[in-house]
Order: C-alpha cells, then sequence, then structure tokens
C-alpha cells in the first residue's frame, strides 16, 4: 500500500506487465527509504509470539513468523523490518497496548527476498540505508522480469489477518481471523479491532 496516494499492489496485478509493475514500485521508494533509514537508526525490535505451546521472544526478521493461510496451513513470514513506533506494528503485549499489526511485502516473493537481503546488511551495519534502496532499486532494474513475476506455484499470503491466543474452557485456544478483499478499504486501525473483538470472541464462548 503506498500511503500518499492509498494504491495498493496485489498479488494478480505482478501478472502483468513487469515494466508496469517496476513504474508501480517507484511509487513505493520513499516508504522503503524510510522503513530502511528507522532500521539503520534503531535496529530490529524483538517480538513476542506463541509457538508450540509457549509464549517466547523471536527476531522477526531473522527467525520469520507463522502466517495462516486461508485455505488451511501456515506459512513462515519474513518481516524485512520490526521496530517502528509510529504504526506501531507487531505488538510485544496484547494486554497492555491497542494492538496493530501492518504488514508490508512487495511481491512477488523474491523481490521480498532481495529487501530483506538488503535490510538485514541495513542492520548489520555493511551499508546505509540510501546506498540500500539504491542498490535495491538498481538490482531490480536489472531484470525487472526476473524479479517482478510471479512464480507458477505461488501461493498469495493473506493481505490482512489477525490471532488471537488465550484459553477456552481451561485449555489453550487460539483463532485466527482474515480479511476480505472488499474490507481493505475500511481503515487497518478499525479492521484490526474488530478482528481482535471477534477472535477474543469465539475464545471466551
Amino acid at each position: 500500500l503506498d500511503f500518499q496516494s492509498g494504491r495498493e499492489l496485489t498479488p494478480r496485478q505482478w501478472l502483468e506487465k513487469p515494466r508496469q509493475s517496476l513504474t508501480a514500485l517507484h511509487e513505493f521508494r520513499p516508504f522503503i527509504a524510510m522503513v530502511l533509514r528507522i532500521a539503520q537508526k534503531n535496529g530490529i525490535r524483538t517480538v513476542c509470539i506463541y509457538h508450540d505451546g509457549r509464549w517466547g521472544e523471536t527476531d522477526p526478521v531473522r527467525s520469520g513468523l507463522d502466517v495462516p493461510l486461508t485455505q488451511g496451513g501456515t506459512i513462515t513470514s519474513y518481516p524485512y523490518f520490526s521496530g517502528d513506533l509510529l504504526f506501531p506494528s507487531l505488538p510485544r503485549d496484547l494486554s497492555t497496548v491497542s494492538p496493530v499489526e501492518i504488514f508490508f511485502s512487495p511481491l512477488p516473493p523474491q523481490l521480498h527476498d532481495l529487501l530483506r537481503e538488503h535490510a538485514l546488511r541495513v542492520l548489520g551495519g555493511e551499508i546505509d540505508s540510501e546506498t540500500a534502496t539504491n542498490s535495491f532499486y538498481d538490482t531490480v532494474e536489472s531484470d525487472p522480469h526476473h524479479w517482478l513475476t510471479l512464480p507458477d506455484d505461488f501461493v498469495a499470503p493473506p493481505e490482512l489477518w489477525v490471532r488471537a491466543v488465550g484459553r477456552k474452557e481451561d485449555r489453550a485456544a487460539r483463532c485466527s481471523c482474515w480479511f476480505t478483499a472488499p474490507m481493505w478499504n475500511v481503515g487497518v486501525y478499525f479492521l484490526t479491532s474488530v478482528a481482535l473483538a471477534v477472535a477474543a470472541h469465539k475464545i471466551l464462548r
């Protein structure tokens, strides 16, 4: 999502002409540059996740997070950034903060992997954020067909989803909620609050 124009890229759009996708990707440059600058300045904070029946700390960028798929099963998602207090993203404790989770992923997967690779180099002190941004776009422009074409076996993760973890009838319980396409334009903060309420109600019920 381009926060300035409100434009949104969906997985289906990446199947069209790579040159058009490249033009659209440039609209996201200010956002990507901003995130990499914040990563360079603030680093990455760990998040608290529920995995294998217990809560624990993890580095989401290096270790990944489980994302539930609407068709069943999960995939491992690797955010290229965690630590911006503006949104806030990836809340550590649902009981003490207003939880809003925002994931941004420039599809297709190989493009996301390229950006994550540059983010890790910034975090490791190998390059600065400006160099990373320029290198990312230079690499994509050198072969847009490779970087901007979806693989045939691509399974799109949910654009917006929320998961609530608690106890039901004295047993561990977890509920996931996904948003349908017409709901995306309502607003992230409102939608996340509604989904959390629904998920919590299902666990309590």
